[in-house]
């Protein structure tokens, strides 16, 4: 969220006064205090990041939570749970993992409404990938490369239009948040809780809902790992299906010669009865992009993600510093 200038004020409704007035000067100042636990600890980082780049709603709920705190020890938990029950989520590497629990005491009671409405786990479903096919014409969104698995569908002369490549059904949304076991039903409660506490508009997207092809789109391997893993991300423009693709870490490379020129994409359908990526989905990964670009954590988070797959590999000696790679996030 933004800086304001105070004429804008004029216009805000009193809720939003209130945030820009004081919540977040109060959040800042409350970080401006936090003692780092040590050398390497990012949290003032990380919530600095989130209170510019989470939507709004989501910004007076970090501020209220910030507020709760009474000392750096609960702040650092708070951070550390934002790390591992929404940021790491999204990276979607593996299964659903263990999050830390908020220190916040009202949060217990939001998993346990979340709890309740758990889905059953869900499978890889051969339909995302084709209704996302089909509404994508068989083509990357970005590139516009063809699917090379579907070009018995054309003739020679559209063949000889067309850029024949691997592409893939990505999920906005990782497929990995709906995948659990049954003693891991209150770990995946605990992770939708904090996206739809720090991402409120995706209040009615549910896990169930993981392979509907509005959290989905056909891109290359290359791009689908890329979107995967925050270097690629799609801005809104305000025109309604319309983004600029913002790329860290990324660029076209092989594939700058069918890469759009004014660096947007159109969402179109070939389908209406299929509805096209939500974006409300592609804000929140958005948004979680450009918390990694201003941190400068993209790196540091996937060498911390190593580190943590590997918790699971503890030294039986007990030598591991299990406490670090946590300070560490």
């Amino acid at each position: 969220m933004k800086n304001l200038s105070p004429e804008s004020f004029l216009s805000l409704p009193p809720d939003d006064i209130d945030l820009h007035h004081l919540l977040l000067p109060e959040a800042h100042e409350r970080l401006a205090k936090y003692e780092p636990q040590d050398d390497q600890d990012r949290t003032v980082d990380l919530l600095t990041a989130l209170l510019s780049e989470l939507p709004q709603d989501g910004v007076r709920n970090l501020c209220e939570d910030i507020r709760a705190t009474s000392d750096s020890n609960e702040l650092w938990e708070v951070a550390n749970h934002i790390f591992q029950a929404v940021i790491r989520p999204m990276r979607g590497r593996s299964k659903t993992p263990t999050p830390a629990l908020s220190p916040l005491a009202k949060a217990k009671d939001h998993v346990e409404e979340v709890f309740v409405e758990v889905p059953e786990p869900a499978i890889r479903e051969k339909r995302f990938r084709e209704d996302c096919l089909r509404r994508d014409g068989n083509k990357c969104v970005v590139t516009g490369c063809y699917d090379i698995r579907q070009e018995s569908l054309l003739s020679q002369e559209e063949l000889s239009e067309m850029t024949p490549a691997f592409v893939e059904a990505a999920h906005i949304l990782p497929f990995s948040l709906g995948q659990y076991t049954k003693n891991q039903e209150w770990s995946s409660a605990t992770i939708w809780e904090a996206l739809y506490r720090y991402f409120p508009s995706l209040a009615q997207f549910k896990g169930e809902h993981i392979n509907d092809p509005s959290n989905g789109m056909i891109l290359l391997r290359d791009l689908h790992l890329a979107f995967g893993s925050f270097m690629l991300a799609f801005e809104s423009t305000g025109t309604e299906h319309t983004y600029n693709l913002k790329m860290y870490q990324f660029r076209p490379g092989v594939y700058a010669v069918v890469w759009p020129c004014n660096n947007q994409v159109t969402f179109a359908t070939t389908d209406p009865q299929i509805p096209l990526p939500n974006p409300k989905l592609l804000e929140a990964h958005a948004a979680i992009a450009r918390v990694l670009q201003a941190t400068g954590m993209g790196e540091f988070i996937e060498k911390s993600l190593r580190e943590r797959e590997g918790i699971q590999c503890l030294a039986s000696d007990g030598s591991t510093d299990v406490r670090s790679l946590l300070l560490a996030f």
